[in-house]
């Protein structure tokens, strides 16, 4: 873990990442529909598939003693249809493109979580005492790592490294919302205001939390595909954004951190305002931005 710039909190990139994951997966899929479509129409591929089928015929005939004509016809048609399906068919190749996607943006969003866990205990390390008692550094390990920095470095990482090894409940409820005090079951929920627009969160909670980890666990560990849906994805990743503008306002009025820039600060009061995060909470996380980022006053003529 890199100790430069660890005393800010870089929203916007982490941002950024889940929404080229997101995009990534957009272009992917079109791109093998729009080959799907040129592979159907292309002459040379029909052509070959006629060749095969051909051959197929021919292959069928000798191999069975007695051959039916229908029998054949079947048979052919069923090894055209199966090479189609694996080879010329976008659908199967789509649903690896989207599982994979899924496991990316899991992915990103845990290494935000790492990233706002490391940044909390650089700028007030204090916090070892009353949230990590146990974690310790022998003397022999803190002499190899030579200075208070990189002593104080090693303890976040082991204390990053327990809580990235956590189940997703126990790491939502237990380290972050327990411990940390920067979120709670209640604020994961995504609800839409009453007379707005539909949103597709409307009821996706911790359980749901727990059910894309599970279906990440699923694809890395057993090679299932549970994704089919790309809009799915799109839901993922905004739950996903969602989650991490409610982290970063809520350690911001917390603790003592601030953002990396003014771009950071902008596109977390937006995404607080889309979400209608409570306006008491937003105006500390303003408050708190105006002083990290004053704004200039115009230079005089």
């Amino acid at each position: 873990m890199n100790d430069t710039g660890s005393s800010e909190l870089k929203f916007a990139e982490y941002s950024t990442r889940l929404s080229q994951v997101s995009h990534a997966m957009q272009y992917t899929v079109s791109g093998i529909r729009l080959k799907e479509h040129e592979l159907s129409c292309d002459e040379t591929v029909r052509g070959a598939l006629d060749r095969i089928r051909e051959a197929s015929q021919k292959l069928g005939k000798a191999l069975t003693p007695e051959p039916s004509p229908e029998e054949v016809h079947s048979w052919v048609e069923r090894e055209i249809a199966s090479l189609t399906e694996s080879f010329l068919r976008g659908r199967p190749h789509i649903q690896i493109v989207l599982n994979l996607g899924l496991v990316m943006l899991c992915t990103q969003f845990e290494l935000f979580v790492n990233h706002l866990i490391d940044v909390i205990l650089a700028v007030e390390p204090r916090r070892f005492m009353d949230l990590f008692p146990d974690k310790f550094v022998k003397a022999k390990e803190a002499v190899e790592l030579g200075d208070y920095a990189s002593v104080m470095r090693r303890l976040r990482e082991k204390v990053v490294d327990e809580i990235d090894r956590a189940g997703t409940r126990e790491k939502f409820v237990k380290y972050l919302g327990d411990k940390f005090g920067v979120i709670s079951e209640h604020e994961i929920t995504i609800v839409h205001k009453h007379g707005g627009e539909t949103n597709r969160f409307n009821g996706w909670d911790l359980g749901k939390l727990e059910a894309i980890f599970e279906q990440r666990h699923s694809i890395v560990h057993r090679g299932e595909l549970p994704v089919t849906d790309l809009e799915y994805l799109g839901d993922v990743h905004w739950f996903f954004t969602a989650m991490q503008t409610v982290l970063t306002v809520n350690a911001v009025r917390k603790y003592t951190i601030r953002l990396d820039n003014s771009t950071s600060a902008a596109m977390v009061s937006v995404f607080a305002k889309l979400l209608g995060l409570n306006a008491r909470d937003l105006d500390e996380f303003d408050e708190r931005v105006r002083t990290m980022f004053p704004k200039r006053e115009p230079r005089s003529l």
